[in-house]
């Protein structure tokens, strides 16, 4: 491979469009990264809130100041058919075959004023109250995904919980059969595990899953134009905003984007929340004594732990970028895990601390693509705490050494073995 391929293939990540998988971080790996990134992170943010990266001819955006304005300048897309590189990249990597999710990418890859569109009818299905609303379904779903612990003593929270309530809810908010539900979250979970492989054969899979996906997911919105329900689909489908609606293609891949959006986060939000609680146990107690403390709790876990460690952004012009000149085309990656721990917009941020004030961090983003599902996730993340602690008085771990997925994009756990 040469010098070409290798920055194409970091380029790859923010062209998918899945889940924003971007730039690799491997270009600022170390020994023990995986485990713990930040102290790599810190020593990058020493040289500056923005670091010029040779190797991808782009940028690293570190420093939370920095970060927040990135994601709210418009002079920065995220729209992949704008690079030339990713167009360049997709002739070489797919051999001129046509990828469907980079020709056609979701609302997450896209600059106003298309996402703009997307975006105002999308949210009509994360309204403040309908989502409140949603607890009495989270906290059944939990009891169903709970059923067997009993028996068990010992089990993996991931496995048992953690995975399957995030995508079987937003299953049912989309209003998916629930036969079928088991299908998305093993479709995510093949999304991210080939999402991290750059060569064709992996390319070519992820197109097929994507596909397989949509292609089911069409089946999906026939039945409803003719039995529309109260489900989110049926909502994309009758959607108006101004006379514009949403063209079939566009509720297929805004369906399929929340399904893996809402899947594959949330599950890392619920894993590292119960590991961080339960490797502080002065924390832990404190939460038992003092239970309204459950939602700040959660902001400091995405602060602390922020299941998406980064995205990526594309200059659309020549700018100058605090005390940067960043060139047209250009990429930057935007260090979320090292904005949430940059001592500017923290005190003592590498302490994990469930009573700090103010908790600032960019875990859902910031701007016009703030995560659509930030309040879902946050809820879905304070219930399970509530009912575990409610539940298990003598949840423990069973495991030192965290099982830390090997995503670079993502951060959570593959799996978490407790005993209650």
């Amino acid at each position: 491979m040469d010098a070409i391929d290798r920055v194409l293939l970091n380029v790859f990540q923010f062209a998918t469009g899945l889940l924003d998988r971007v730039v690799s971080g491997s270009r600022i790996r170390r020994n023990g990264f995986t485990d713990d990134p930040f102290p790599e992170y810190a020593r990058i943010r020493e040289k500056g809130p923005v670091v010029r990266s040779y190797s991808s001819g782009g940028w690293f955006i570190l420093g939370f100041d920095a970060v927040t304005d990135a994601m709210k300048d418009p002079r920065f897309g995220v729209d992949p058919r704008k690079s030339p590189f990713v167009r360049r990249l997709i002739k070489r990597i797919s051999k001129g075959e046509q990828i469907r999710f980079f020709e056609q990418p979701t609302m997450l890859n896209l600059d106003p004023p298309d996402h703009t569109r997307l975006r105002k009818l999308a949210r009509q299905g994360f309204l403040h109250k309908y989502v409140q609303s949603l607890e009495s379904n989270i906290r059944e779903l939990v009891d169903d995904c709970l059923a067997t612990v009993q028996d068990r003593g010992t089990f993996d929270l991931v496995e048992t919980l953690a995975a399957p309530l995030p995508a079987f809810l937003i299953s049912d908010i989309l209003g998916i059969p629930r036969a079928d539900r088991h299908r998305f979250q093993q479709w995510s979970e093949q999304l991210a595990k080939y999402a991290r492989t750059f060569e064709y054969e992996a390319l070519k899979s992820t197109d097929r899953i994507y596909n397989e996906m949509v292609n089911y997911l069409a089946g999906v919105v026939e039945d409803k134009r003719n039995n529309p329900g109260d489900d989110l689909i049926s909502q994309f489908i009758a959607a108006e905003e101004q006379g514009d609606r949403l063209s079939a293609e566009e509720v297929y891949s805004t369906s399929a984007l929340l399904l893996i959006a809402g899947h594959e986060t949330t599950t890392r939000l619920i894993g590292n929340a119960l590991w961080l609680l339960l490797t502080h146990p002065d924390q832990l107690q404190l939460l038992r004594d003092r239970p309204e403390l459950i939602p700040n709790a959660v902001e400091e876990v995405l602060r602390f732990q922020s299941p998406v460690q980064h995205t990526t952004r594309v200059a659309l012009e020549d700018m100058d970028f605090h005390g940067c000149r960043i060139k047209k085309h250009q990429l930057a990656e935007l260090i979320l895990g090292a904005a949430n721990r940059d001592p500017a917009a923290n005190d003592e941020p590498d302490r994990f601390d469930i009573e700090r004030e103010n908790v600032r961090h960019v875990g859902f983003g910031h701007g016009i693509h703030l995560c659509l599902g930030a309040e879902l996730a946050r809820l879905e993340g304070a219930t399970v705490v509530r009912m575990l602690l409610e539940r298990y008085p003598n949840l423990a771990l069973e495991t030192d050494a965290p099982a830390w997925g090997d995503s670079d994009f993502v951060r959570g756990l593959d799996e978490l073995i407790v005993s209650v």
